[in-house]
C-alpha cells in the first residue's frame, strides 16, 4: 500500500454519488510540478461524510491538502479494458482548518 499526501487544487467540481447507503464524491485534482507546466493530474475518491464535505468546501480550483492511499483499478468499456490509478482519500484539510477525517 502506498500511502499519499499532499498539497493540490481540484481541476473540476467534485460529483457526489449514491451508491447503494453511500457517499462518495468523485473529483480531479493537479499537483504542481517544478516547472510552469509541469502538472500532474490525478482521480480521487472520498467517502462518506468527507464526500459530503469535499462536495461543499472543495470547488474547482480550491487548493487544498489531502492524504489518502494509491490504489489502481480496472474495468472494461466496449469491450475495452481499462486501467485507473486514483487516490482513495481519507483525510481532506484547508489552510489552518482541519475539515474532516
Amino acid at each position: 500500500m502506498i500511502r499519499v499526501h499532499g498539497v493540490v487544487r481540484t481541476t473540476a467540481d467534485p460529483e457526489l454519488k449514491n451508491i447503494g447507503d453511500k457517499k462518495a464524491a468523485n473529483y480531479r485534482v493537479a499537483t504542481n510540478g517544478r516547472g510552469k507546466d509541469d502538472s500532474t493530474f490525478w482521480n480521487c475518491t472520498a467517502w462518506g461524510h468527507l464526500a459530503e464535505v469535499v462536495t461543499r468546501y472543495c470547488p474547482k480550483g480550491k487548493q487544498f491538502a489531502i492524504e489518502g492511499v494509491m490504489r489502481q483499478r480496472s474495468y472494461e468499456k466496449d469491450g475495452v479494458k481499462h486501467n485507473v490509478d486514483e487516490i482513495m482519500v481519507d483525510d481532506v484539510e484547508l489552510v489552518g482548518e482541519k475539515l474532516a477525517k
